[in-house]
């Protein structure tokens, strides 16, 4: 996807939940100032801020195979390899 369709795309998905979206990078923001006003904090807050992200995200696009809030939705099943040809029995050969 090119750059502009994926902003607008972005937006127009931000724009179903909007306050939701504010809220939630406001919470993000609050953690990670809070963290970094204690200078070992930020390097607790900033992994939960990722993960926060990453769930955000998961929730908004979905992935497949991934654990959803309802629950665990199983990866698709592998295809099975197919079997392989048996040997084609060869002729005998005449001596010569």
């Amino acid at each position: 996807m090119d750059f502009w369709s994926a902003i607008m795309e972005s937006i127009n998905k931000t724009k179903q939940d909007l306050m939701g979206w504010v809220v939630f990078v406001l919470v993000v923001g609050l953690l990670n100032a809070l963290g970094s006003a204690i200078a070992v904090g930020f390097l607790i807050t900033l992994p939960i801020a990722i993960v926060a992200i990453a769930i955000g995200y998961r929730e908004t696009y979905g992935l497949s195979g991934a654990a959803t809030a309802g629950g665990y939705t199983a990866p698709a099943a592998p295809q099975a390899p197919s079997a392989p040809e048996p040997p084609q029995p060869t002729p005998p050969q005449s001596p010569s």
